[in-house]
């Protein structure tokens, strides 16, 4: 699942097996959502996306839940498949310097 922040509310976006969750949350800060989903033993990693779009497409891959969040962060590593490779990825990167704001 992925959060983003954008001028008015965070989106929440799930994207499950048989179908793609999402919501708006209003008047939540960067420290609610960590505490709320560090709380339910999530693990949390920020990310800041570019504002201007990548010069090359994305490669194909399959509609999985990973490649719906790649696309909303603008991954375009065609060797993270699974979910622990995202997180593997995100972590990776200097997440000190990132928020979960954009």
């Amino acid at each position: 699942m992925v959060l983003i922040q954008t001028e008015g509310p965070w989106l929440f976006v799930n994207p499950l097996s048989n179908m793609t969750e999402i919501a708006a949350f209003d008047y939540l800060s960067e420290q609610d959502i960590r505490a709320h989903f560090s709380g339910e033993r999530y693990r949390v990693v920020g990310w800041r996306t570019q504002r201007t779009s990548p010069q090359r497409s994305a490669p194909w891959a399959p509609y999985t839940c990973v490649e719906v969040v790649k696309r909303l962060l603008g991954i375009h590593d065609r060797w993270v498949m699974t979910p622990w490779s995202l997180y593997r990825y995100l972590a990776k990167t200097e997440i000190g310097k990132y928020s979960l704001t954009s």
